[in-house]
């Protein structure tokens, strides 16, 4: 009788213990989720309140923000509009677009 006990007890402690490290691994990626949504919803506000603060003095100037996959924001004016992709580097490595350096 008491190895049938110790036998289900230790296959409780096996079958217990993966699950915690299961949850606590499923819990830790949906935090990194959450801070990466955060720090990407902080980045476009400061972006935008920046580029509205450079453009709140002149009235020929239209900002707007957009969900869109090919540009976040076009800014608009009499004659032009222009459309503005903002490119997430939160790693600080380098950026090379139609560098003639680079080439």
């Amino acid at each position: 009788m008491k190895g049938i006990f110790k036998m289900i007890i230790l296959m409780s402690e096996l079958i217990i213990f993966p699950s915690i490290v299961l949850s606590i691994v499923i819990v830790f990626f949906i935090t990194l989720g959450i801070i990466k949504r955060k720090k990407l919803k902080k980045m476009h506000n400061d972006i935008y309140n920046a580029l509205k603060s450079v453009f709140k003095t002149s009235e020929s100037y239209e900002l707007r923000l957009h969900n869109s996959v090919k540009f976040d924001y076009t800014l608009s004016t009499k004659n032009y509009v222009y459309f503005i992709k903002i490119v997430k580097n939160f790693s600080n490595s380098e950026i090379c677009v139609n560098n003639k350096l680079k080439w």
